[in-house]
């Protein structure tokens, strides 16, 4: 039986985890600092699944670290095989932030959400109520061209295909 540097690093994100959960109910806050910064410090270390990095993502997120969690979650998101959740995870924090992600990175990810999933995509723009981020993404040109060339095409077409 042999040491498992892996599975040991993972036990370890847990109990910061789980660690923090309680240093917040103890008013600890030096402790949540701890934890949180040994979080995103240890994710690279380890092959976390696309479920896994959503969690870290989501703690991260939860602990106000927004552009750690868009850190730890781009490095898969990228990928064409990254899950669809996990897309979609990544753009929900970022695409309110579409200044800071202009560029063929961030473009390269959003055109894996609409090949994952179209609807869901443009369901993006929809406001808060309606399920979507906001719609006020719409008025940044750069979000609005991706919009008008893939969503605006698809509710005419769908439009066009109810009326038949």
């Amino acid at each position: 039986a042999g040491f498992d540097y892996k599975m040991t690093q993972r036990l370890l994100l847990n109990f910061h985890i789980a660690r923090t959960a309680q240093s917040i109910k103890n008013q600890d806050y030096e402790s949540v600092e701890r934890s949180v910064n040994f979080i995103k410090g240890k994710y690279r270390r380890i092959d976390c699944s696309d479920e896994d990095m959503i969690r870290v993502g989501k703690f991260l997120t939860n602990y106000g670290r927004i552009d750690w969690a868009e850190d730890v979650l781009y490095r898969k998101s990228k990928r064409l095989e990254a899950s669809e959740d996990l897309i979609f995870y990544y753009l929900n924090i970022s695409i309110t932030n579409p200044d800071k992600n202009i560029g063929d990175k961030y473009k390269t990810i959003m055109y894996n959400a609409i090949n994952k999933d179209q609807q869901r995509f443009c369901k993006m723009f929809d406001s808060y109520n309606k399920g979507g981020v906001t719609f006020q993404m719409l008025s940044n040109n750069y979000l609005k061209e991706i919009y008008c060339e893939t969503c605006e095409n698809t509710e005419n077409n769908d439009e066009e295909n109810n009326t038949e």
